[in-house]
């Protein structure tokens, strides 16, 4: 658990950790979009990434649970409080698509448009 997490509880590494099955987790992160920051927020940023060591508040990936083949995302409280800009909506568009795309059999509620307007839906 990183210091950020200590201060805030559970983490979301360790909530994947928890529920999957051991050593099933396998990141569909890659690095985040490049939002310009300026000033106080850019601080914040810099901040939040080194004290949790994400560079953005959630992380998506699959693994298993109880051996069946699931996608997952979690956001990070420590990361400034878990919010989501446009950055974390594009991220959060993708494991829909890509678990669809991979033959997962899902449950996911969708919108002919994402209500985030990303190019990922």
């Amino acid at each position: 658990m990183t210091i950020m997490a200590e201060r805030v509880g559970v983490g979301a590494r360790d909530i994947i950790d928890h529920f999957l099955d051991k050593g099933t987790f396998r990141s569909w992160d890659v690095p985040a979009l490049d939002v310009p920051a300026n000033g106080e927020y850019a601080e914040m940023l810099r901040i939040a990434r080194a004290g949790t060591g994400l560079d953005e508040s959630v992380i998506t990936g699959e693994g298993t649970l109880r051996g069946r083949r699931v996608a997952v995302m979690a956001g990070e409280f420590a990361f400034l409080g878990g919010s989501i800009g446009v950055a974390v909506s594009v991220i959060l568009c993708r494991p829909p698509r890509t678990s669809t795309l991979m033959g997962f059999w899902t449950r996911w509620w969708h919108r002919r448009s994402c209500p985030t307007s990303c190019t990922g839906c």
